[in-house]
């Protein structure tokens, strides 16, 4: 494949999808916002860009790498990126040598100033769920109502170096933000139509609203000294795991118990670090995943309410309403 050329704008998504013909598709779904498609033998899953208010841009990527994949990316420079990782095994190298993971319960705030070429890779069964938002220096200065920015930001910005950036683990506030953003995000890109409506702007504005809190929890993030309790990167691998262990059968999720003992931890220090990087105990985590999954059943059209109810495990169709309308402030009715 040729070099693909970024440049951290609306138009990423498009470009992306030019470097797979044939296996993706780019759709432009209205005042500014697009999504890009991937069905083919190398990856499956999407990536939508949100236009904001104050010139932000806010992406939102969901896939999983069928084969290997490789690409060389030649990015532009480009505003602050404010990064969240949730994914596993994608990852970036930068013309020094310097290897930038993408793994769940890393974020980065990174700025390019000078055209710079990265390798990404994503070996094979490597997954990415990563949220990107791209806003000025003088964006942030306004949301922040200061005068100069937080010297953790300040020192990216006025780096001379091409490419700078700094990371730290997420905390749980962060967690329960992005969980907010993805499944919004999810519901819009399936009830948009050709003409958008007014649910889909109340949703817009509802992500709009979170981006600012999750602009206000990152960057107290990053003024914070690090915190002894969140999970290092070694334990975030059997909580990763774990979290494949859960999604692998959702009907009859194994018990906090069994998980703790097949990924090797004591079940009280994994259900305090679990909560810790997924933003809430297991057995809620499950049950939003549950309903997660009753979502796009129902969004199908091929079951109705009874049968998917049954299909997520649900034994009561009665108590599966109920904690879907807690889930998601409507009944799975209206789908």
């Amino acid at each position: 494949m040729e070099t693909l050329k970024l440049d951290g704008g609306q138009y990423d998504l498009k470009r992306i999808a030019q470097q797979f013909p044939g296996g993706a598709s780019f759709n432009l779904l209205g005042n500014g916002d697009s999504r890009l498609s991937f069905d083919n033998e190398c990856v499956h899953g999407s990536a939508t860009s949100i236009a904001m208010h104050f010139g932000m841009q806010l992406t939102i990527s969901d896939f999983m790498g069928r084969l290997p994949m490789a690409l060389s990316v030649e990015h532009a420079p480009s505003e602050l990126d404010f990064a969240i990782c949730r994914g596993s095994g994608t990852y970036a190298v930068a013309p020094g040598g310097e290897r930038v993971e993408f793994t769940a319960g890393d974020f980065h705030v990174a700025q390019i100033k000078k055209s710079t070429r990265f390798r990404w890779l994503a070996p094979q069964g490597s997954t990415e769920q990563s949220i990107h938002l791209k806003l000025s220096k003088r964006t942030l200065i306004d949301l922040l109502g200061v005068q100069e920015l937080p010297t953790s930001i300040a020192n990216i910005v006025d780096s001379s170096a091409p490419f700078s950036m700094a990371g730290l683990r997420v905390d749980q506030r962060m967690n329960c933000i992005t969980d907010e953003i993805f499944e919004v995000s999810q519901v819009m890109n399936e009830t948009r139509v050709s003409s958008v409506g007014a649910s889909t702007l109340s949703k817009k504005l509802f992500l709009e609203a979170k981006t600012m809190e999750l602009i206000a929890a990152l960057v107290e993030r990053m003024e914070r000294p690090p915190q002894k309790l969140e999970p290092s990167p070694e334990e975030f691998r059997p909580l990763l795991l774990a979290r494949e262990l859960l999604l692998a059968d959702l009907e009859n999720p194994p018990s906090v118990t069994e998980l703790a003992k097949r990924v090797g931890m004591g079940e009280r220090r994994f259900k305090e670090r679990f909560k810790l990087a997924f933003g809430s105990p297991v057995m809620t985590y499950a049950r939003k995943q549950r309903l997660e999954r009753a979502r796009e059943l129902l969004s199908a059209h091929q079951y109705n309410v009874t049968q998917v109810a049954h299909l997520v495990g649900y034994a009561n169709p009665s108590k599966f309403a109920a904690a879907y309308r807690r889930q998601y402030g409507m009944s799975p009715s209206t789908l």
